[in-house]
């Protein structure tokens, strides 16, 4: 009776004119208020919740803009600080007061009209905080070389689990522990490892455990100058050479005589590193150096001398089943949570298949959500690896529309842990005419962008290090070349495969290439490929040139991207009379007559000196 006496006060004194007027004219004039005041009360839990999640995440944000800002402050960032930390002193006490009013409530003295006040009040905090939090998107310009506000050590999505806690205070102690100079964290793909990190780098932070903090990504094909300019940038250190022999010799020095406790962080280690390589100082080198490492392999792992090794597990089935139900927006839809535990279970405690299929079924009908528990059920694949790759792929055939499934396709051809321009997206999109009644770019770029959006929503893809950039996590890269070769004959040909593509039969059905121009450009002679739409090959800077005739087999292509440094196009390129994208790196300008005879071009991009790829 409280609860809807409270509901009525706050109705009368904000509707009173609907009260004294006709009900059959106004019934629906009362609906909607009656519904949201009720809200407040109903939905003072998940209030409550989401104000403090979004809070902790501008705080989080804030840390970032703090360290990672450069130069002269800009007016705009000093007062979005200043009002951060206002709404901050404001949670503060709100928070505390909610606790009152909590305290209150379990000792048998219920007052509706404070909880219904403090989820009103939480609802429009929440909004004030995700104004705050978008203002950053305007900083990306002024902040540190090569990282996003968005993305650097940022943890959206991480939930306390009851799990974990243990082994983030094993993985915490060890950080303390001065006795300890490399530890690593260790778990199957998909277990959260990486995130879990981020935390722990935040807390770092927070604390001052560490005056510096670096990370880099190594991957499964380790790129030692990219790793080597990572760490390098967080030490604000300026590698000058570009031999990888003499800029190991400067990290080094740079890290032996930097005088401050530093942390470096090794992401996604596949194999044993040589350290010496990089320019990473030995064990007795490290005073008052840490190095931390995730990887999938703890064997790798001893190779490289870790001192401690900590395993990180799935997800317990309760702990599982609430994350589901929380990325899939269900907590309130009853005949859904049987279906829900089900899924949940089927995903096997990994957080990354868990919270891809909940995104892809967020908002999606009943025979949805059973056909997908039945894929499920169905899937003969084995192994904790496996599982997740099934998984993922089903995330992937949960998208409705075809135009995001290209553009997710599309983001594999790229190389591991790489920054993916949305530009090369609106580019390859166009010449291949992917995006349905589009004509103009500027359209294609509008669309391509929502599709993103719809990506990042189902978590297939991730904020980028750089401003309109995306990228991938490295096992649904996986998955989307495995879909790519399977169900469109598009093909990245990764470094193991270089040398037996050719052999192979089914590539004169290929549509779509990715390659690296490494080991196989006098292959290249003499081939066909009469389905051939896309060609991308990539590699490191000033390569020699391509075959002169490499094009001649290749006449139905609409999409070339050469992402080396060429000294000379091939003469064959003016066969290409279907091409309509074409986006090129030079290093001389005489390419205009070749280009000349592409009747049918409409997109050109040149750039001249060394790539980024």
């Amino acid at each position: 009776m409280e609860i809807l006496i409270a509901v009525a006060s706050a109705i009368a004194v904000e509707i009173p004119k609907a009260l004294v007027a006709p009900v059959s004219r106004h019934i629906k004039a009362l609906v909607a208020p009656i519904s949201r005041h009720i809200g407040y009360l109903t939905g003072y839990e998940l209030n409550i919740k989401d104000l403090k999640e979004k809070l902790q995440k501008l705080k989080d944000k804030k840390t970032v803009v703090d360290r990672h800002v450069a130069g002269p402050t800009a007016d705009s960032i000093i007062q979005w600080k200043k009002k951060v930390d206002d709404i901050s002193k404001k949670g503060n006490e709100f928070f505390q007061n909610e606790m009152n009013v909590n305290k209150c409530f379990n000792t048998n003295c219920p007052d509706p009209m404070s909880r219904y006040s403090l989820s009103k009040k939480a609802e429009g905090m929440t909004k004030t905080v995700l104004d705050l939090l978008k203002q950053t998107e305007e900083f990306g310009d002024m902040a540190h070389p090569g990282i996003n506000l968005g993305s650097a050590f940022i943890t959206e999505g991480i939930r306390d689990f009851r799990s974990r806690e243990s082994i983030k205070n094993e993985v915490w102690e060890a950080l303390k522990d001065d006795n300890l100079s490399m530890i690593s964290i260790c778990g199957t793909g998909g277990v959260g490892k990486t995130t879990m990190v981020k935390e722990l780098v935040q807390r770092v932070e927070r604390e001052k455990l560490f005056d510096v903090v670096g990370m880099a990504v190594v991957s499964q094909t380790p790129n030692i100058k990219k790793i080597q300019g990572d760490i390098a940038s967080w030490l604000n250190l300026k590698l000058d050479d570009e031999n990888e022999l003499k800029r190991a010799g400067e990290l080094r020095q740079g890290l032996i005589n930097h005088g401050k406790r530093i942390l470096i962080i090794l992401d996604d280690v596949w194999s044993e590193l040589d350290f010496e390589k990089i320019g990473l100082p030995s064990r007795g080198e490290r005073k008052g150096h840490k190095i931390m490492l995730t990887s999938r392999n703890m064997d790798e792992c001893n190779k490289m001398e870790s001192e401690k090794n900590i395993t990180m597990k799935v997800l317990e089935k309760d702990e599982a089943r609430d994350l589901f139900r929380e990325m899939a927006g269900i907590s309130n839809v009853q005949d859904l949570h049987q279906t829900a535990t089900e899924i949940a279970d089927e995903c096997g405690g990994l957080p990354l298949a868990i919270v891809t299929i909940a995104k892809g079924l967020k908002n999606k009908g009943r025979n949805k959500w059973d056909d997908t528990l039945q894929r499920l059920k169905n899937s003969n694949l084995q192994g904790v690896s496996r599982d997740v790759f099934s998984r993922i792929e089903l995330s992937y055939k949960l998208l409705e529309d075809e135009e995001a499934k290209s553009c997710f396709l599309l983001c594999s051809l790229f190389p591991e842990d790489f920054n993916v321009p949305v530009e090369d997206l609106v580019r390859y999109g166009m010449g291949l005419r992917l995006f349905k009644n589009v004509d103009k770019v500027h359209h294609a770029r509008t669309r391509v962008y929502n599709l993103i959006d719809e990506l990042k929503e189902s978590f297939l893809l991730l904020e980028g290090d750089r401003h309109d950039y995306v990228k991938m996590h490295d096992i649904v890269r996986d998955v989307a070349i495995s879909i790519a070769s399977r169900d469109k004959q598009w093909h990245t040909l990764q470094s193991e495969a270089k040398m037996k593509w050719l052999e192979e039969d089914g590539y004169k059905h290929c549509i779509v290439i990715s390659l690296s121009y490494e080991k196989i450009s006098d292959q290249l002679n003499d081939l066909e490929y009469p389905k051939l739409e896309l060609l991308q090959i990539w590699d490191d800077c000033w390569s020699p040139g391509l075959p002169n005739n490499v094009y001649a087999g290749m006449k139905e292509l609409k999409v070339l991207a050469l992402s080396s440094s060429f000294t000379s196009l091939p003469q064959s390129l003016d066969v290409l009379r279907n091409l309509r994208t074409l986006c090129l790196e030079v290093s001389n300008e005489h390419w205009g007559r070749a280009i000349g005879a592409l009747v049918k071009l409409e997109i050109l991009e040149i750039r001249y000196g060394c790539s980024s790829f």
